[in-house]
């Protein structure tokens, strides 16, 4: 938050529209397809809209199942802010933010723990509910634990 103040980030203010991009929200390897010719599809697209880089980079970072790997951060950090009316500033804006957006996904690894999230995996996997638990509970700690660092360096 800091660092976000000195650079004149205010976090209250509405993202303007000509800072917006089209998001896919869920977007990562495992909704992508590679055409033969090397090229890509890329699918699902329900949770699509208008958004800041800065969550579209944190979601591809940190997507549980397939995350980028890390040394594709700066290419495609670079890129999206090249795209942005000041791209030195917005460069700065995702590595001061990417991390923070970490936290959301582990809310979303420890949905499990939830009223809601308890009752549709005692539902669809009742036998595995336990270990489902403990292997959300694992993935949360690991996350946490990844995240203290980058933002203690």
């Amino acid at each position: 938050i800091t660092e976000l103040s000195r650079l004149d980030f205010d976090l209250t203010a509405m993202l303007p529209e000509d800072e917006r991009i089209l998001s896919p929200s869920d977007f990562g390897f495992h909704n992508t397809i590679v055409k033969p010719d090397g090229s890509f599809w890329f699918v699902d697209f329900e949770y699509a809209g208008w958004d800041d880089r800065a969550k579209l980079l944190g979601d591809l970072v940190h997507q549980i199942d397939i995350p980028i790997p890390s040394h594709f951060y700066g290419i495609i950090r670079d890129n999206l802010a090249a795209s942005h009316p000041n791209p030195t500033l917005e460069s700065k804006f995702l590595d001061i933010l990417t991390p923070i957006y970490g936290l959301k996904w582990i809310a979303i690894i420890l949905n499990p723990f939830t009223q809601l999230g308890m009752e549709r995996i005692s539902r669809s996997n009742p036998e595995n509910f336990e270990t489902y638990k403990v292997v959300h509970f694992q993935r949360a700690r690991e996350k946490f634990s990844t995240l203290s660092e980058t933002l203690n360096k």
